[in-house]
């Protein structure tokens, strides 16, 4: 894995995973985000591809990321998940934009309630 991603995608994780501290009123199911591992359909790789396939799944999950960042409504170790199956579809595609992109938005939206609380989560030792 390109190093470049391999330190964003370890940088998602750590917001994710620390999310709870700022979330502490959230629902800590995981019904929403170990459904996109099981939601994959051979059908669906076949009609999008396996990179589209993540990206639809993850829009179904989380929302459309076209309005601007997505707003967690869970948080826990379900939605840590969501950082290992983005793991292991840039290694199929590395080059795919599809894929950067979620990396990029999903760390934007998971940073945000940190920055907008005041709160540093030192990601220096990632």
């Amino acid at each position: 894995m390109d190093p470049s991603l391999k330190k964003r995608l370890d940088t998602l994780q750590h917001y994710l995973s620390n999310l709870l501290a700022i979330y502490h009123s959230l629902d800590l199911g995981s019904q929403t985000i170990t459904s996109i591992y099981s939601a994959f359909q051979q059908k669906d790789i076949e009609d999008y591809g396996e990179v589209g396939t993540v990206n639809r799944q993850l829009e179904i999950s989380f929302g459309s990321r076209h309005d601007g960042p997505v707003l967690f409504t869970e948080c826990g170790p379900a939605l840590v998940q969501v950082v290992e199956v983005l793991s292991t579809y840039p290694l199929k595609d590395p080059t795919s934009a599809i894929l950067q992109k979620l990396v990029d938005d999903l760390t934007t939206s998971a940073e945000l309630p940190f920055s907008m609380n005041g709160i540093s989560v030192h990601t220096s030792m990632i």
